[in-house]
C-alpha cells in the first residue's frame, strides 16, 4: 500500500509538530513518486522549517534501520504466510510482527551494527542497493 501526496503532507506536518524546537528538520527523499509530487514540492517550498537532502544516494534506504525492520516484517509475513484483507488487519499484523521482532534479544543493536558493512557495500556498488 502506498501513500498519496495528501497523506504524506499530513505525515510531514505531524513530524514538524513533534519537533517544535528543531530548525530545520532534515529529511531524506528517495525515488518514491509521492516524494516528487507537485503538492509535496509546494508544501516543502512553503515550509522553510523542512530541509530536504535531494542528492542522497539511491541506496540510502539500505542504511536506515527502520527500512530493515519493515523488510524483516515482510519476511515474517512471507514465512508465516500471513494474509490480510483490510487495512485494520494489516496494521494489527504489522504491530504483532514489530513487537515480536523488537523483543528479540539484541535485535535493535544488530540493526545498527549492520550499517557500517552496508555502507561499505553501497560504496563498492557506487551508490546502488545492496
Amino acid at each position: 500500500m502506498r501513500i498519496d501526496s495528501q497523506q504524506y503532507v499530513a505525515f510531514l506536518e505531524e513530524v514538524m509538530a513533534s519537533y517544535p524546537k528543531v530548525d530545520p528538520i532534515s529529511i531524506v527523499h528517495n525515488k518514491y513518486p509521492v516524494h516528487h509530487s507537485l503538492k509535496v514540492k509546494k508544501w516543502l517550498g512553503d515550509n522553510i522549517k523542512m530541509s530536504v537532502f535531494y542528492s542522497w544516494p539511491p541506496a540510502s534506504g539500505d542504511l536506515m534501520p527502520m527500512d530493515a525492520v519493515f523488510t524483516d516484517i515482510l519476511n515474517e509475513f512471507d514465512a508465516k504466510q500471513i494474509r490480510v484483507h483490510s487495512e485494520k488487519d494489516l496494521y494489527k499484523e504489522v504491530e504483532k510482527c514489530f513487537l515480536m521482532l523488537t523483543q528479540k534479544e539484541n535485535y535493535v543493536n544488530s540493526l545498527i551494527s549492520r550499517i557500517p558493512l552496508q555502507l561499505q557495500q553501497i560504496v563498492l556498488k557506487k551508490g546502488e542497493s545492496v
